[in-house]
């Protein structure tokens, strides 16, 4: 387990809708993060397939795990996400990079893949730093 991983697993236990969601969070290095998805049921929409808010929800915990990799605190401040390909079974994995870091405002690329490696989901985020 990295050092990163290792550090972030308190917050990241405390982190209830994320684990409601299933989220899991596998790797953490400075400026990444990595989470999966395992589809279940529970992920499903009406028409069998992952459901918008299961990626979106995937999508922003891990950002938001690669976004505190410099030690401060951050939450949510806007996203753009384009749905591209759907799963219906498997696990799928989220996979953060940031782009830029300022003072304030952290820009984070997410992109989610399924098994095959094939896109899914592919998103941008800005976080805000509420805490340095």
């Amino acid at each position: 387990m990295s050092d990163l991983l290792a550090a972030n697993r308190p917050m990241m236990e405390a982190n209830a809708f994320a684990n409601l969601a299933g989220v899991v969070v596998t790797d953490i290095q400075p400026d990444f993060a990595q989470a999966v998805l395992e589809v279940t049921p529970a992920t499903l929409n009406p028409y069998g397939t992952v459901h918008g808010g299961a990626y979106f929800t995937l999508a922003d915990v891990c950002a938001g795990v690669a976004a505190r990799t410099d030690g401060r605190s951050y939450v949510t401040q806007q996203a753009s996400s384009q749905f591209l390909r759907a799963a219906k079974a498997g696990r799928i994995t989220a996979c953060a990079h940031v782009l830029h870091r300022g003072g304030t405002v952290c820009l984070v690329e997410v992109r989610i893949t399924d098994e095959a490696d094939k896109l899914l989901f592919f998103s941008t985020f800005n976080f805000y730093c509420v805490r340095k």
